[in-house]
Parts: C-alpha cells; structure tokens; sequence
C-alpha cells in the first residue's frame, strides 16, 4: 500500500485508545459476548491457542505484547483488500 505510514506510526496512535478502550484484565475473564479474554481484549495468542477461563494470569508486558501482535496480524490481512486498519477482537 503506497501511502501506508508503517505499522509504528499507526500502532503509535491506536494502541493508546485500544488500550483505553478495552481496558487492561490480567486474568482471564468473559468479554460481553461470552467469550474467554485476557489482557486488551486478547481472544487468542501467538501460538493461536485460544485463551481459556483455566489460563494463568499475565504480566502488563505480556498482554503489551499481546496487543501489538494482533494489530500486526489483522493489519497484515487487511492490507491485501487494499487497507490496513488494526481492528479490535
């Protein structure tokens, strides 16, 4: 995409109101449609196992990093329908 700023620049202003936004739970918890969720509104992780309500709590750093590999990940889908905008969960 030629006039995408990279993800720095984007993350660097979404990723505050994410974070506002969903909040920060370290422990798992269910999200208003039922589903099992941890940090910012993490549903899955790194290795895609989903987040279960057996999982173990997580550091601040964790669901930090948490975040930035969704943004990355639904940025990456996103950029080959011609836009790339992180969405949440």
């Amino acid at each position: 995409m030629p006039n995408w700023p990279g993800n720095d620049s984007v993350f660097a202003l979404a990723e505050p109101l994410i974070q506002q936004f969903e909040g920060l739970k370290l422990s798992p918890y269910l999200d208003s449609a039922g589903i099992p969720t941890i940090g910012y509104g993490t549903i899955s992780y790194a290795n895609e196992q989903r987040v279960t309500m057996s999982d173990p709590t997580i550091t601040q750093d964790y669901a930090e990093q948490c975040l930035t590999y969704q943004m990355t990940l639904k940025c990456s889908r996103r950029r080959g329908r011609g836009r790339c905008v992180p969405d949440v969960g």
